[in-house]
């Protein structure tokens, strides 16, 4: 999840001319796909967002599920305006045009967690590898400066959020 949002940060970094650019009208991603990205199509979700991507099952009629419960990761940046996601069910990436957006509750947190987990990925620290998942060597100096914090306790512990009638 964390490489999306790289990639989504360099998307949006090369959307918007440059101040020392080649060119102060058109932007790098305008010069080198030919194609600007819009607002009403690239901008419909935030990152992180759960929602239920809406699937298009064949044959129409099943009994099957037509969404499935995903991880808004970043825009593709094609006309049609479709969005990746990361799907809780498989785990992999998908592709939708259409999608719900709803609140997250605290099942859809934990099972992101246990995703984390599987990636074998700390519950505390943040570190950088290459793709031998060898650490580098200045990972310890930004641990130090970090200082992570717990979160500050919910004011009603009891209630869990959760989506009333919704089962996840």
């Amino acid at each position: 999840i964390l490489i999306k949002l790289v990639y989504q940060c360099a998307m949006w970094l090369n959307a918007f001319p440059a101040k020392n650019g080649v060119s102060s009208v058109y932007s790098p991603r305008e010069i080198i796909i030919r194609q600007a990205l819009d607002f009403s199509k690239h901008c419909r979700i935030p990152f992180g967002s759960y929602c239920e991507t809406h699937d298009q099952p064949k044959p129409f009629n099943s009994m099957k599920p037509r969404t499935t419960p995903s991880i808004a990761l970043r825009p593709t940046g094609n006309a049609q305006g479709t969005h990746k996601f990361f799907s809780l069910e498989t785990g992999t990436l998908i592709k939708r045009n259409y999608w719900t957006e709803y609140p997250m509750p605290d099942s859809i947190i934990q099972k992101v967690n246990q995703y984390g987990k599987k990636a074998m990925q700390p519950d505390d620290t943040f570190t950088f590898a290459n793709r031998n998942r060898t650490s580098y060597p200045w990972n310890e100096e930004v641990d130090q400066q970090l200082q992570l914090t717990d979160p500050e306790p919910s004011e009603f512990p009891a209630m869990a959020a959760e989506i009333p009638g919704v089962d996840l």
